[in-house]
């Protein structure tokens, strides 16, 4: 089986192409495209393609004769909608890094292109791909406790991960970037979506980002972070503090990718600027309440003020309840009607998102291979769900009210 890579980035190139290389001898790169040369050249070496199959750009790749089986398209958020649509033109299964699209429009037309071609459009909503909250659809499909009827759910983003991503990164403006509430956490919302087994019917979101702002900068702070700060020593954000230690390495390893050193991509990016001193805004919690046909309700809490990558779970039936929570793989089950919980145990993942990365690009091989064009676990008809969610709580934000789901799906893009 033959693959091409859009976008070497730290998903594309870092995690998916190098599971395919280290755990897929039968598959293969032939061809990639990415605007950067420095990851065109290191591409052409890791994976022994000539630098002529490493494009440098989207358009170029897919304006030669289609050249593989399949498709990774993992460019930035407002990349996707374009090259997707032209690679099922031509012909390939796709791929596709989440989020899909922050466009209404774009999501239903990519489903119905997908049909028309025939192909498959598979989305990275990685979790559903996880022994972790794979083990939690078990238990709700076996129906240990009884009927689902609500669900506690948090994300804890973590705050040096929030301000890398959210502050400094790519992903620190709404008209840069898609809102966190699609960025970060359509994950959160197919998780639910998968679990409860319903369409959703109503959302409601409230947020607030008042933290990395220019008002709170303290006074003589420069614009870049260094020894020269009077607050470097004192500072949670201050970079060269920051980026030393163990939790926040595949961070640093992003920007070394992107720059070639810590200290150049400090030096020339906004990587290396104070977290107060930059446009951002993204917000730093948003709390979001869900109502689904079955009845079901669920809360959802994104947080960025934690101190590790995180998220817990309250699941409560008729019959029982699950906890559970990713820091220490444990997912706990009490039935009313038992006097001991019972305690699972979750063994070490082999990749990030708790096995979900790995499983993700696992599970798209075996389809593309069994031409799984109808049934696939994270499918875009399966995927679509999640995003108009995640906007309409965005829009339940910005204008506070309560958005009625099948309105809001038939409304038009502004």
């Amino acid at each position: 089986m033959k693959l091409i890579l859009i976008g070497a980035g730290n998903r594309g190139m870092e995690i998916y192409a190098h599971w395919v290389k280290n755990n897929h001898p039968d598959v293969s790169f032939v061809a990639m495209a990415d605007p950067n040369l420095n990851k065109r050249l290191r591409f052409s070496r890791e994976f022994n393609i000539p630098l002529d199959a490493c494009y440098d750009s989207w358009e170029s790749i897919l304006e030669v004769e289609k050249l593989a089986d399949a498709a990774i398209i993992a460019t930035q958020d407002f990349m996707h909608y374009e090259p997707t649509m032209r690679a099922l033109s031509k012909g390939y299964h796709v791929l596709l890094e989440k989020p899909i699209s922050g466009s209404k429009q774009e999501l239903i037309n990519l489903r119905e292109h997908a049909k028309s071609q025939e192909r498959i459009l598979s989305i990275a909503h990685v979790l559903r791909y996880s022994d972790f909250f794979g083990v939690v659809k078990h238990l709700l499909e076996e129906k240990v406790i009884g009927e689902l009827k609500s669900i506690q759910h948090e994300e804890n983003i973590a705050y040096y991960h929030y301000a890398h991503s959210f502050v400094r990164g790519p992903w620190n403006r709404s008209d840069m970037a898609n809102p966190i509430i699609l960025a970060k956490a359509c994950h959160d919302m197919d998780l639910m979506a998968w679990y409860v087994d319903s369409k959703c019917s109503r959302v409601s979101s409230f947020g607030v980002q008042n933290t990395f702002i220019q008002m709170n900068k303290p006074k003589g702070v420069p614009a870049r972070c260094g020894e020269h700060c009077p607050h470097a020593k004192s500072c949670l954000y201050e970079v060269n503090k920051l980026y030393k230690q163990e939790k926040a390495q595949h961070l640093a390893k992003i920007i070394v990718n992107e720059y070639g050193s810590l200290e150049k991509g400090f030096e020339v990016s906004d990587y290396g600027r104070c977290v107060y001193d930059l446009d951002n805004d993204v917000m730093e919690t948003q709390v979001t309440l869900l109502e689904f046909e079955n009845g079901v309700h669920v809360s959802f809490h994104l947080c960025a003020f934690t101190d590790e990558i995180s998220r817990y779970m309250h699941l409560m039936g008729t019959e029982g309840e699950i906890r559970g929570n990713t820091l220490d793989r444990k997912i706990t089950v009490k039935r009313y009607d038992e006097s001991e919980e019972r305690i699972i145990q979750i063994g070490e993942s082999d990749s990030l998102h708790e096995g979900g990365d790995a499983g993700i690009i696992k599970g798209f091989i075996e389809e593309v291979q069994e031409n799984n064009v109808k049934n696939g676990r994270t499918s875009v008809d399966k995927s679509i769900m999640s995003h108009l969610m995640s906007l309409a709580a965005e829009s339940s934000r910005i204008n506070h009210r309560v958005i009625d789901l099948e309105a809001f799906e038939k409304e038009i893009d502004i």
